[in-house]
């Protein structure tokens, strides 16, 4: 079963704290109902509902403000527009992190909050999951900070160049 052997997965990698029993459960546990959703390249993921039940104040996602959840991208063009700057020869390289959101821990006390059950057993996400309202800016922090420390390095190495995520 896909779902399974996922879990399994993220156990191997240690992203999913798992509980062996309800006994054992935190206080703060919330289990959030998950499945299956179809992505782009024909493969599936499991997705946590965390804004289950739905215009419900207990759900995770209802106590982030939506505003939290908002981020504009940059677009291509922007990329395109800095080649005319650095002329013939000038390198344009797009970098995409895979599951971007797994390389982001959250906080241990968080953990029990991005709870599931499946097949009688409890689990908790350690990292960001796509599905948290406040993922894609969480995740931007990431990337600003990646952004600073790639730029710092070339213009160290006295190589020119823009930077646009």
């Amino acid at each position: 079963m896909i779902i399974t052997r996922e879990i399994e997965n993220e156990i191997a990698n240690n992203r999913l704290e798992h509980y062996p029993d309800y006994s054992a459960l935190r206080p703060h546990f919330t289990s959030t109902p998950h499945g299956l959703t179809d992505k782009s390249a024909g493969s599936k993921q499991r997705i946590l509902d965390l804004s289950f039940p739905a215009d419900d104040p207990f759900s995770i996602n209802s106590g982030i403000p939506e505003e939290y959840g908002t981020i504009d991208y940059s677009r291509i063009r922007e990329a395109i527009s800095a080649i005319p700057r650095f002329g013939q020869g000038s390198l344009l390289i797009k970098r995409d992190f895979e599951h971007a959101f797994r390389h982001i821990p959250i906080a241990p006390d968080d953990s029990p909050l991005l709870g599931f059950e499946w097949q009688g057993r409890y689990y908790a996400k350690r990292f960001l999951p796509f599905d948290l309202r406040t993922a894609p800016y969480i995740f931007n922090l990431f990337a600003e900070t990646f952004h600073w420390i790639v730029a710092d390095d070339l213009q160290r190495e006295g190589i020119p160049g823009e930077i646009v995520h």
